[in-house]
């Protein structure tokens, strides 16, 4: 989604290669209701970064998961897989989490709890119906915890393969490990994109259509003039809101993601 502002085209600039350097912000799409605010700040604690007219941002490092009011037909886009898989800082905390939702008199229990990996995963709702995934894996390789930003989030995909041609080739982002032919995971060492195209979680419910998922961008005018001229195709064409552009773009299988970044 695409904040209001002046459209434009950005100026021409060549530079050699797109510079995407990491997921800035995943957004959820919420009514704003007291119940879904105190779902995340009460039942899952995550820490408040900021606070806005239809806008709630959590955490305050690199990365944040903001709550986003949709206007209009984008209301479909509440309640629905989000892809998100929020880390546990150690061995033991899920189960607390659980029963701390359960305790606000959230819909989890331990009875959500299931083994994954070497450690375990659950999958919760908020009262909007969003679902989300908490794990806790000791050999989990994503080093963020659970109040450092998202650990990932997963992207379903029609096909693999001319999917990591896309992420891997057009928006030159890094591979970290492929653990099967059904799956990839990029982004090493920060909030972590998993692209599946099985329907299986891995660990959660992958996310579709409208993702929610930012990208920062430096040199943005360079990047974008080098995305369009590699013939990515564009949902909403680059603009230049304040002292930032932002743009977004559809993966083959039409997924769409927005960029975002300042000049200079």
């Amino acid at each position: 989604m695409i904040a209001p502002g002046l459209r434009a085209q950005p100026p021409a600039c060549h530079v050699s290669g797109v510079a995407i350097t990491q997921i800035q912000s995943v957004n959820l799409f919420v009514s704003e209701s007291d119940a879904v605010l105190r779902f995340y700040e009460d039942g899952l604690a995550l820490p408040l970064a900021r606070r806005a007219p239809g806008l709630t941002a959590f955490y305050t490092g690199d990365v944040h998961l903001n709550l986003v009011k949709p206007a209009g037909s984008d209301s479909s886009l509440i309640g629905r897989s989000t892809g998100v898989t929020l880390r546990m800082r150690g061995d033991g905390e899920l189960p607390q989490i659980l029963r701390r939702l359960e305790s606000k008199g959230f819909s989890a229990s331990e009875k959500d709890l299931v083994r994954w990996r070497n450690g375990a995963r659950a999958e919760v709702k908020d009262p909007d119906g969003n679902r989300l995934t908490l794990i806790e894996d000791p050999d989990w390789r994503n080093d963020l915890t659970f109040f450092d930003g998202p650990s990932s989030v997963c992207l379903r995909v029609k096909a693999l393969r001319p999917a990591l041609e896309f992420y891997l080739g057009m928006l030159e982002l890094s591979m970290d490990e492929q653990p099967d032919p059904n799956v990839a995971i990029l982004m090493p060492g920060g909030t972590q994109l998993v692209l599946t195209d099985r329907g299986q979680p891995f660990p959660a419910i992958p996310v579709e259509g409208e993702t929610g998922i930012c990208f920062t961008v430096e040199r943005p005018s360079g990047t974008f003039d080098e995305l369009q001229g590699r013939g990515v195709r564009f949902a909403e064409a680059p603009q230049l809101v304040g002292k930032t552009w932002v743009g977004s773009i559809r993966d083959p299988s039409g997924n769409v993601i927005t960029l975002i970044g300042n000049e200079g």
